[in-house]
């Protein structure tokens, strides 16, 4: 269990990282060279591991996928505009924290109701004061800025 939070801990500072590093590009190249550079980089490592997951890339599986695959594109490219743009203008730490909040919101929603076949978790106060600190966390961020 405890290498998946470590994985999730690292997508986190590694989206945290991307955004700095995307904002710069972005200001100096602007957002379409900056999208497809990440996009480049992503088809690139995404080439890759089929040769380290034998079996499971296949015609088959291929076969098996259907429309709804293009959404996690679509949030994909959102995630790398959006945070590129944001970053520059109002810091990566306020961008990151609202990443999170934004996160934190969808998928409790996703939960609550569920959503795209995901297990109904329901909110309850627990989960809403853990929401609630989230928000408090992006205004104490945003303090005297």
């Amino acid at each position: 269990m405890w290498i998946w939070l470590l994985l999730a801990l690292i997508a986190g500072s590694s989206s945290a990282v991307q955004g700095v590093f995307n904002g710069q590009w972005n200001r100096s190249v602007g957002l379409p060279l900056t999208l497809l550079v990440n996009a480049g980089i992503v088809l690139l490592g995404a080439g890759i591991l089929p040769l380290i997951y034998r079996g499971t890339f296949s015609s088959e599986n291929l076969a098996k996928l259907d429309w709804s695959i293009l959404i996690g594109g679509v949030c994909g490219l959102a995630l790398i505009a959006f945070m590129a743009m944001s970053v520059p203008k109002i810091g990566v730490a306020l961008a990151v924290a609202l990443f999170v909040l934004g996160q934190a919101i969808t998928a409790l929603t996703l939960e609550h109701f569920g959503v795209f076949g995901q297990a109904v978790r329901k909110v309850d106060w627990p989960r809403m004061l853990g929401l609630l600190m989230l928000v408090g966390g992006v205004v104490l961020i945003q303090w005297r800025r």
